[in-house]
């Protein structure tokens, strides 16, 4: 029979622990609620700067985005194997690979999907009418995620979030920080040091309770 490993669990601290040796790597305390409000307040704010950006200036962003997880990539990976447990061959295929490719593809075509669009009205069009579809950025987005993909999952989101024009936030669980706040550091370290887009080491359960400050939560 395998051993169980037992992890410390400390209310104000947020502990990451290697799965195969029950090794800590890493720990961050713990955003509390009001912390978190003020964040979505500050989110708010900045969104207001953010949404009059231009397709050309995000996708300048999320491209050099892009670079610096080229760059890194192979430290990306074993942080990856090491909080979550996955080998380090599927980090790089399963997470780091389609990430990738996903923050290419929107960055290239988001203006084109988010473009104003005429819609078929029938009859009506005689009648000296027309209608379009007119998409808005909805505001400050929460990302909830998941733990067995750390990185590719909240890193995608932000891309697709910043590209939308949203401002977007992160709450990170108890088990895979180093592997969320590694995504969210991503955007930290471009040139372009205006980027929406913040960490907070935060229990789920606290970041629902003030989600009627946000505009979207991804779990």
């Amino acid at each position: 029979m395998s051993a169980v490993l037992k992890f410390e669990n400390k209310q104000n601290e947020i502990i990451s622990h290697n799965p195969a040796t029950g090794e800590r790597i890493g720990s961050v305390r713990n955003t509390s609620p009001e912390e978190a409000q003020i964040a979505v307040e500050n989110a708010r704010k900045a969104f207001q700067t953010w949404r009059r950006t231009s397709y050309a200036t995000r996708k300048k962003i999320v491209m050099k985005a892009r670079e610096i997880i080229l760059s890194e990539m192979d430290e990306i990976a074993l942080l990856i194997s090491n909080e979550s447990g996955k080998p380090v061959a599927e980090a790089l295929s399963m997470e780091i690979a389609p990430v990738l490719d996903l923050m290419q593809y929107f960055a290239r075509n988001a203006e084109s999907f988010l473009k104003p669009r005429k819609i078929n009205i029938g009859l009506y069009s005689l009648l000296d009418r027309s209608s379009k579809i007119v998409y808005q950025p909805l505001g400050v987005v929460g990302i909830i995620p998941a733990w067995n993909y750390p990185f590719s999952i909240p890193l995608g989101e932000i891309a697709m979030a910043l590209m939308a024009a949203n401002k977007s936030g992160k709450a990170t669980g108890r088990s895979k920080i180093g592997s969320n706040i590694s995504c969210v550091r991503v955007w930290v370290d471009i040139a372009a040091s205006n980027v929406p887009t913040a960490a907070y080491p935060i229990e789920p359960s606290r970041i629902i309770r003030i989600n009627p400050g946000m505009n979207k939560l991804i779990l």
